[in-house]
């Protein structure tokens, strides 16, 4: 007698085809997360870095004026617009400006140094997030 014999490598069973279409969509799946995370991080590092500028130019333009300039009065100055730059609408700058010599146990120092605490505050997504920076203006003209 003769056994009949089975032929098991004729084709693909649909058990097969259900592994393979499982297994491509949860690397889909991975991959369009892992790209939305990079997307994500890569806006979050553009608003960082819009940030940083902004808080540069301004201290720049900050130290580019006369020490005795009237936009560097003491005081605290906040907005969208500071010192000739102009913040797009996710971006605010404040600027806080305090004389040395007026801080607490300086009294009897000269009036040659200011403090300039630049502060940009800016959305990222749902989050406000921001950049603190601090300089010193020197009275050149002494």
């Amino acid at each position: 007698m003769h056994c009949k014999k089975m032929n098991s490598n004729k084709g693909y069973v649909a058990a097969d085809a259900v592994l393979g279409i499982a297994i491509f969509i949860i690397l889909s799946t991975l991959s369009i997360l892992l790209l939305i995370n990079i997307y994500n991080t890569n806006l979050s590092m553009h608003r960082v870095a819009m940030a940083t500028n902004y808080a540069v130019e301004i201290l720049e333009n900050a130290k580019l004026l006369d020490y005795t300039d009237s936009n560097l009065q003491e005081g605290k100055y906040e907005g969208k617009s500071l010192l000739g730059v102009n913040l797009s609408d996710n971006y605010t700058a404040k600027l806080n400006i305090k004389d040395y010599n007026k801080i607490e146990g300086n009294e009897n120092k000269e009036n040659v140094i200011k403090i300039l605490e630049l502060d940009i505050e800016y959305q990222d997504g749902e989050l406000t997030k921001n950049i603190k920076i601090n300089t010193l203006k020197l009275n050149n003209k002494i």
